[in-house]
């Protein structure tokens, strides 16, 4: 029989094992690596040392952790987040409490080519065919990137009618997408949701690669656009993506003149500029609009 006993002290060898017979098995805790040479272990893009208990090198990503700390883990909060290659923060998000009252979630990770593993969830069939519809017409490029960086972008659902934003969160890019919102623009042009969520990954795709441009234009006030940051966006990509889905007309030079001053609008799916009748919907979902009016599966 071979017995392995790994056991945590907090004094002299930190997690010493005892063996019987030949198994060594380097993988203790956390199941990462213990490196023989260093006495550490291995956490793919840092190393972290058990008899102190710190990690010994910053974080890769610490520019976009500035108020976090670069020797922390996770956030400093293990029992939400996990960090599987040391380079990415990944979130749980729909949670709910299970029959025992333990707070549970759901997730799925989009890398560009796995549609085919996709829940059978709403929102996540919404996403897709927002994405799907963008990358097709010619747009979605900041989509398109987001989906396939070694980079977490983070979307979660938002309130019905609750709009659409993008925050950077501990260094998390937090997306908030309403998959039936569209957007009324001064001249009674309608921007899909599916456009809508371009321009929020085009945020979040700046902060991640061009973190001191996104933050110096995101603090530069302007007239009309808010910030620098947003006259980027919606004469960028947004105006690209909404020419490209036939959403404004090919002579506009771009999709509208303002950041503020338009009006949220019930569409009837996320790739629609046609207005529902009603506002009615349940408290959370889009997959349960009530009248019919957009009831397509579970």
């Amino acid at each position: 029989m071979i017995v392995e006993h790994n056991q945590s002290t907090y004094y002299k060898s930190p997690y010493p094992t005892t063996n019987t017979g030949d198994y060594d098995n380097a993988w203790k805790f956390n199941g990462k690596e213990l490196d023989a040479a260093t006495g550490m272990y291995y956490y793919g893009a840092r190393y972290y040392d058990p008899r102190i208990s710190i990690f010994i090198s910053v974080d890769p990503l610490a520019e976009r952790y500035r108020n976090v700390g670069g020797y922390v883990y996770v956030a400093n909060n293990p029992t939400m987040f996990i960090d599987p290659d040391g380079r990415k923060i990944r979130v749980y998000y729909n949670q709910r409490k299970n029959a025992e009252g333990k707070i549970i979630a759901d997730y799925w990770d989009f890398n560009g080519t796995n549609e085919s593993s996709a829940p059978d969830n709403q929102f996540v069939r919404d996403f897709l065919e927002a994405y799907n519809y963008n990358i097709k017409n010619g747009g979605g490029d900041n989509l398109k990137r987001a989906a396939f960086a070694n980079e977490l972008f983070e979307l979660f659902e938002s309130i019905a009618m609750g709009g659409s934003s993008f925050h950077n969160l501990y260094g998390r890019n937090i997306i908030k997408w309403d998959p039936l919102g569209g957007l009324m623009v001064s001249n009674g042009d309608i921007l899909s949701a599916a456009t809508i969520l371009e321009h929020e990954f085009d945020h979040g795709v700046s902060m991640t690669y061009d973190t001191k441009g996104h933050l110096k234009r995101r603090d530069t006030k302007l007239k009309d656009y808010t910030n620098a940051e947003e006259l980027r966006v919606i004469s960028g990509s947004e105006t690209k993506t909404a020419r490209a889905n036939g959403e404004i007309s090919a002579n506009k030079s771009q999709s509208r003149f303002s950041h503020g001053g338009n009006t949220r609008v019930p569409t009837e799916s996320p790739t629609s500029t046609k207005v529902r009748n009603t506002k009615e919907r349940t408290k959370s979902s889009s997959n349960k609009i009530i009248k019919g009016l957009y009831n397509y599966g579970k």
